[in-house]
């Protein structure tokens, strides 16, 4: 009796022991994912509040911009192309010290390989920073910048592959496409506002060169495939844009403001319609049918 005893006390025992390693292997588990948590959630506020002072650097981009599309009316052409440089001298030293450096905290914070997981809290910003650069951009050099381009004004280590204007769908921290197309869904907008101002001054070369950037931007947003998302949604505002420099152009031309681009006339012979090839089918009939009297004489 004693034996069995004995054998039953240390069975409890060891199921005492067994059960108490699984709670404090449990207990362990719950600790490591609390601390991961913890973690996680202050590097989330961390990106929240750096994204907040990226959005101000942002918005002061933005403010630069919209203050230059309104400088007094009677000036020159040249003055123009000297105001487009200035600006873009300007929004780029404002990137470069103010919106760089967030940027880089940023940068810092994301580990490799979890840019997706915090994109989403400061894709907006990005994008919008993805606008002012491409509008002063191309004011300047009449030009499209390519994301390469982008991340290299930005400070950050491009992802092109083999020098080709996209990028490589990686987790590194770059501009991702999305990204990219969102920004440049953003130009019309600030492009119209700029026609009608440069209408208002009297300067009326400049509208019809965004008429022909921006049809051109369109085309090439309709040979994307896009999902039926916030970037299809954007895209499709644009032809609203378009609809406005169209009548902008309109307006110019009807007034004799603009010279009106030529017609080239059709390359190939018009197809005659029904009517036309029954007439033609008759004159011909007429003139190769004779009549006896015509044969005697």
């Amino acid at each position: 009796m004693d034996n069995k005893g004995s054998a039953v006390a240390s069975t409890t025992t060891s199921s005492g022991n067994a059960a108490a390693d699984v709670i404090a292997g449990v207990n362990g588990v719950m600790q490591e994912i609390s601390t991961l948590l913890t973690t996680e959630e202050s590097t989330r506020e961390v990106i929240r509040d750096t994204a907040k002072l990226l959005q101000s650097s942002v918005a002061a981009c933005s403010a630069a911009v919209s203050r230059c599309f309104f400088f007094p009316s009677g000036t020159s052409a040249l003055s123009a192309v000297d105001m487009h440089k200035a600006l873009r001298r300007s929004v780029l030293e404002l990137v470069a010290n103010d919106a760089c450096k967030h940027i880089g905290v940023l940068r810092g914070h994301i580990q490799p390989g979890l840019f997706y997981k915090y994109n989403e809290i400061f894709r907006m910003h990005m994008s919008n920073l993805v606008q002012v650069i491409a509008t002063v951009i191309w004011l300047d050099e009449a030009k499209l910048v390519t994301i390469p381009e982008i991340e290299a004004i930005l400070g950050l280590p491009t992802r092109n592959i083999d020098g080709a204007a996209a990028v490589a769908d990686t987790d590194s921290f770059g501009i991702d496409l999305e990204t990219y197309l969102h920004g440049l869904c953003g130009i019309p907008s600030e492009l119209v506002r700029y026609s009608v101002n440069c209408v208002i001054r009297g300067e009326y070369a400049t509208p019809q060169k965004i008429s022909a950037f921006l049809h051109d931007l369109y085309s090439g947003f309709q040979q994307l495939n896009l999902k039926n998302d916030s970037l299809r949604k954007r895209f499709d505002s644009m032809k609203y844009d378009l609809k406005r420099i169209e009548e902008i152009i309109y307006d110019l031309t009807i007034r004799g403001l603009v010279v009106a681009p030529p017609v080239q006339a059709p390359t190939t012979t018009p197809t005659p319609t029904p009517s036309q090839s029954a007439v033609q089918n008759q004159q011909q009939s007429t003139v190769t049918t004779t009549t006896p009297e015509a044969n005697k004489s």
